[in-house]
């Protein structure tokens, strides 16, 4: 993804058009629940023991919230983001230790 988004940002920077990847991490939502009650289930664990499990290496120690990953996919869909184009953007609290 990385590749393909620095390949469209070349082409298409002339045109004004931008193209980033977003990485979203360990975050709430309804597929996660699901993930997790799944794993919760296999494990023959509880719920709070796999929440626990998926968040021990996240570096900020929390889930991550769904209006944390919109508010950057806002910004750079904004005018202010006009010059960043052609990267990868984690929004996981951290965990990501290299790309």
């Amino acid at each position: 993804i990385t590749g393909l988004m620095k390949s469209l940002a070349t082409e298409y920077a002339k045109d004004g058009i931008t193209f980033n990847a977003l990485m979203p991490g360990f975050t709430e939502t309804g597929r996660m629940e699901a993930v997790l009650q799944s794993a919760a289930k296999a494990g023959g664990i509880t719920y709070e023991q796999a929440m626990e499990r998926g968040m021990k290496d996240v570096p900020m120690g929390r889930i991550g919230q769904p209006e944390e990953f919109a508010a950057l996919a806002a910004f750079l869909a904004s005018a202010r983001a006009s010059y960043i184009t052609g990267t990868s953007i984690p929004v996981d609290g951290g965990d990501i230790k290299g790309i």
